[in-house]
């Protein structure tokens, strides 16, 4: 966790306007069990999702109900109401 925490520190300094960088800290936080803090990350990415390139607006849903580090918190109701809140109906599903 040191080191990718350290890799992304170095690529903030390299792409400071880079939002998509949360999503790697959010799956570093989530890998690590600070699930709110993941999900706050995930939420400022999320916020700023009109101002990222297609291809990461997709990737970004695509990773929030892909990547293995986020299945404790698919299942919990802060990133579906953080989803719902700012996705609406176009929030990924969960699936039981």
């Amino acid at each position: 966790f040191d080191e990718a925490s350290a890799l992304l520190s170095l690529a903030t300094e390299a792409a400071p306007d880079q939002p998509y960088l949360g999503v790697y800290a959010a799956v570093v936080a989530a890998e690590q069990g600070l699930d709110d803090r993941a999900v706050e990350l995930l939420e400022q990415v999320v916020r700023t999702r009109e101002g990222l390139a297609v291809e990461y607006q997709v990737e970004l849903r695509r990773d929030i109900a892909l990547d293995p580090a986020f299945a404790p918190l698919r299942s919990g109701v802060p990133l579906r109401l953080m989803l719902a809140r700012h996705l609406g109906a176009a929030a990924p599903r969960h699936r039981h």
